[in-house]
């Protein structure tokens, strides 16, 4: 079988995404108007939302925050590796590479992928040992958010990747 290399992926903001995001929000909170409450438990109703959208944003798109996915690279295996950003600086040729200290973790077969845009679910591998399940987290990306080329070898990779089965693994 051929060796397929690792693809490194450098995310990049999307301009996008805020249509993503405010256009339902904004919706929701249009229509939570047409609703027979009083005045200030619509204003509530809307504050709420609005803070639900904002934990939302920062849980999907963490690009540019700090703690947030600044970069990715995933193998043939569906073996992920991400990249966190340490602080608000601007991305540079620099800080794009791949460094070796990102946390390794496993692309769960709940990813979704679409032409318009891909829910990444992983799962870390270093996760809680105080759980008997490890959580998965989910990224959201867009196709503006890298170069066409990447967003196409990412999809192939997400698509046709396989996991390593643990029968492989332990040599039975």
């Amino acid at each position: 079988m051929k060796n397929i290399p690792r693809l490194h992926v450098a995310l990049r903001r999307s301009r996008r995404t805020a249509i993503w995001f405010a256009a339902p929000t904004l919706a929701t909170a249009l229509l939570l108007w047409t609703l027979p409450w009083l005045w200030w438990a619509l204003l509530i109703a809307d504050l709420v939302l609005v803070v639900w959208a904002c934990w939302m944003w920062r849980r999907l798109m963490p690009q540019g925050l700090p703690g947030g996915v600044e970069a990715l690279t995933l193998s043939a295996d569906r073996q992920l590796r991400l990249y966190f950003a340490t602080g608000f600086a601007k991305k540079t040729a620099a800080n794009a590479s791949a460094p070796e200290d990102g946390p390794s973790a496993q692309v769960l077969d709940s990813t979704c992928l679409g032409d318009t845009f891909l829910t990444l679910v992983w799962r870390s591998e270093a996760s809680h040992r105080l759980f008997r399940r490890k959580p998965s987290r989910t990224l959201f990306l867009l196709p503006d958010m890298m170069s066409a080329d990447d967003w196409r070898r990412l999809r192939i990779l997400l698509q046709h990747g396989r996991q390593t089965s643990p029968v492989q693994e332990s040599g039975i």
